[in-house]
Parts: C-alpha cells; structure tokens; sequence
C-alpha cells in the first residue's frame, strides 16, 4: 500500500488515505453506500479544488477546469478504460470510442437530426405521446382519487417518448398503464448493475452468464433488434423521418453509409440513455414546484395568460421562467451522479497547479462542480430559476455547467430533452394541480445515474383547464388521495 500511496507524482494531492491505496473506497462510496454524488462533493469541501479518489483518478471540481478537461478537438481528454466494456461487438460506438478523431467522424455522420431546427420537425410526435400521458393521468388518477407512483409513471412517459421518436411508435406504457413485458423492471435492474460494473469491471464476464442475461438489457435488445430488422424488410413503412430513419440515411465524410452493426448502437444508446436522465429530470421538476409555491403560481400565470390549451414551442418560448425552471431544476440535480472520468493525454498535464502523468484518470461530477460555492455563490444550492433569466449569470451557467457534459462530447440529444421536458411541464400545469403526498418517502439512489425513487403525487383537473371542457367539470376532493 505505501508504494501504490507514494510511488507517483499523485503523492501530493489530498485525498482520503484509504482512497490512495486502494479503489476499494471509492467502490464502498459510490456502490455501498448509494450515495456518492454527495459524498464526492464532501470530499471537495474538506479537500479542495482536486482530491485523490482512488490510487490513479483524481476528481477535480473547480468549473473554471472544464474548458481543460472537457475541450473540442485533439486538446480533448480521451475516455479512460472504464468505458471499455460497454456494448462491445466491435463496431463504433458514440457513447464509449475512445479514440478522438474515430468518435468526432462518427459523431458528426449523425449529428444533423439532434439540431433543435431538426427536434423541431418533430413537435406533432412529441406532443401526441404527451397527450397519452396527460390522458393517461386523468384516467388512472385525477379521476379517481387515487395516488400516482410517479417514479414509474415518468419512466412510461420518457420510454414512450424515446421509442416513438427513435422507431415511429411508442412502445404503448402510457395507454397501458403498465410496464410492458416488464422492460422498465429489466431496465432498473441493468441499471441497479451501472455502478458495480463501472468500478469493479473484472465482474462482466459474470454479467455474460446466462442467468444474469436474462435479466437487464434482454428485452430491449430483442425489441431494438426486432425495429431494426423490420426497418431492413419492410422499409420504412410509417414514412416518418424518425431517429432510425435518419441513421439509415447518414453517411459519412467520405460517403458510406453507417454499417447496420454501429446503427445498433446507436439505438441502443438512445434507449438506455435519453429516457432514464429525462424522467429523472421530470420527477425533480415536479418536486421543485412543489416546494416552492411562489414559482409555481407566477409560472401558472404565464401559462395560462398564452390562452392556448396545445401551446407550441414557440408559443412557450415566450415565457423565460418555463425555461428557467427547467435548466434550474438540471442544474441542481443533474441526472449523470458519477464524474466523468477521462486520461490524462500523453506526457501529462497541469490542472490546478499540480501535475498529473498521462493515463492519470481525472474527472468532473456535474453535481460537484455545481455545488462550489466559492465561484457559483453562497446560494448555488437553492433552486433559483431567476437566475437563468439574468443573461449575465445565464452566460456563465452555460459557459461553465455540466449538466450535458461539455466539449466535443457533450450530450447530442441535449435539444430532445428540452423540448420534452418543456412541452410535457407545461401540459401538466395546465391540465392539473397536483401535489406530493408521502414526502419523506422520497429518496435519491446513486446508480451512476442519481435516481429519484418514492415519489407519490396526487393529481386533479385543474379548473377552467382543458381537460375541463373535453371530458367533464366534476372534482375530487383532496381528502380522497390516498
């Protein structure tokens, strides 16, 4: 242990003991105790800007750094090893290439259907999913008294979102108000997985074992397999330019079309990537409304005062404090809990005046970065939409925020969540109050991303709302939700 401690150039930099020695602690911090997102950021305020976290990764969480860290082009920091066991059948792969001309090639053959002009064409699809939520609501809960899990219905929300958008048709969790064929349990248990596999990686041959298989990623990718195949035989029957579509048609620099093996990918990281962080993000915007009423009502107004039942994004566009409230709620509770580790490129760098050698792991947690109070403010961690508002700090939050990543890999589906978290916001709002119920039930659980789990909500027809004229006036009275 003294010299897997000392023997390097990391000697100096602070950090718990036990950390230098061995990733054992990290492993018990980030997997044991489910709560690393705000462990990390305590060991930032006891230490300082950079502290040792295992014997050879570094976590940094001064924003000023990420311009370094987090750059385009070849100043960039490659990803580290640990993403060398995602999805592995030999072809590209966005989410995990390490190599940084490969992954700009790849990024940019697929990257014009993610500009918010080409999220747009969409608009139609997005809102006819959120209307079989808004409907979907109304029937299971506002009119019947009952109490909504809304941890699960979020994620019915965002898969169906995910799947219409990628494949030409939801997968139907919202209308069947139920987890079909059980996707969603497969899902949280190959998340609940993320974290051990992440930072003891010598465990995915275990993963490999057919018992294990069975469970996780099974379901979807037999039915990402089986949209793919369809495509390939039948064409594309809807004619909607949806995402699979737009990764038929890509090519890239030199003309070739994108092998079918790498299109796999791609939609794989498209359904385990967009919908978890999305209702996440939709869950912790309810939460945020609900605790601060004086948002909630003043946003209310605004809504109403557009006089449109089905508002377009450029109808929504015109209220500042929609979209405040949304980036607000990212920026306090980003859903990617885990710092994004990369290498540290060949013959080493200087980052907060100590020297890391190459292949040195270093990393910055959005919820880390967003929590230092020594540049952000005193009140970085109160929710204060306002401050979106002010072009000023608004600047500076984007400059310098990690809630999409930043640099040559920040996320590319950042203008597909925007839109649906603004649009299904706003939907809510207008077609309902609602409220928490069972509040001290609510809890995050770090699993790489940080999940938001007990979250109960009431919900009735807001009055003189749109569901009022469609499809009746009576009301349930609070004291029913149970």
């Amino acid at each position: 242990m003294y010299r897997i401690r000392n023997d390097t150039p990391l000697k100096d930099i602070p950090g718990p003991w036990f950390a230098s020695c061995s990733p054992l602690y990290r492993f018990w911090y980030a997997v044991c105790r489910s709560n690393y997102h705000h462990d990390l950021t305590n060991l930032h305020r006891k230490y300082g800007n950079i502290v040792r976290i295992a014997p050879n990764e570094v976590s940094i969480w001064d924003p000023e750094v990420v311009s370094e860290i987090y750059s385009h082009g070849d100043q960039t920091y490659p990803k580290c090893d640990m993403y060398d066991i995602a999805l592995p059948n030999g072809y590209f792969n966005l989410a995990v290439e390490r190599n940084i001309p490969v992954h700009a090639a790849g990024r940019r053959a697929i990257a014009k259907d993610y500009s918010m002009t080409a999220t747009l064409k969409n608009e139609q699809y997005f809102d006819a999913v959120i209307n079989d939520f808004v409907t979907a609501l109304d029937k299971n809960f506002a009119q019947t008294g009952k109490k909504c899990n809304f941890t699960v219905w979020s994620e019915y929300f965002t898969y169906d979102m995910i799947t219409d958008l990628v494949f030409g048709e939801s997968f139907g969790f919202c209308k069947a108000a139920r987890d079909v064929e059980g996707g969603l349990r497969d899902l949280r248990q190959m998340l609940n997985l993320s974290p051990f596999l992440s930072y003891l990686p010598w465990i995915w041959p275990i993963t490999q074992m057919e018992i294990i298989k069975k469970s996780g990623m099974k379901y979807y990718a037999r039915c990402i397999q089986r949209e793919i195949t369809k495509r390939v035989d039948q064409g594309n029957f809807s004619g909607r330019n949806d995402l699979l579509q737009g990764l038929f048609d890509s090519r890239y620099q030199d003309g070739h079309a994108l092998p079918l093996g790498e299109i796999t990918n791609h939609a794989y990281i498209f359904i385990l990537a967009a919908p978890d962080t999305a209702s996440v993000a939709l869950r912790n915007i309810i939460i945020n409304l609900c605790r601060t009423p004086a948002v909630y009502k003043e946003l209310m107004e605004s809504l109403v005062n557009l006089n449109t039942a089905k508002p377009t994004w450029n109808d929504l566009s015109k209220i500042p404090l929609l979209m405040a409230v949304v980036k607000e709620t990212l920026r306090l509770h980003p859903p990617a809990g885990f710092s994004l580790p990369r290498a540290v490129p060949t013959g080493g760098r200087t980052v907060c005046d100590k020297f890391l050698p190459e292949n040195t792991t270093v990393g910055m947690s959005a919820w880390c970065v967003h929590a230092n109070k020594e540049f952000w403010g005193e009140d970085t961690l109160e929710f204060k939409p306002e401050r979106w508002m002010d072009p000023t700090q608004a600047y500076k939050l984007e400059r310098y925020g990690m809630t999409f990543g930043q640099g040559s890999r920040a996320c590319l589906g950042k203008n597909i969540a925007l839109v649906q978290l603004v649009k299904v916001t706003a939907q809510i709002l207008l077609n309902f109050e609602f409220g928490l119920l069972n509040e001290e039930k609510i809890k995050e659980v770090f699993l790489l991303l940080v999940v938001v789990d007990g979250l109960d909500v009431w919900f009735k027809r807001r009055p003189g709302g749109p569901l009022d004229d469609t499809v009746g006036t009576e009301k349930t009275p609070l004291s029913t939700f149970v």
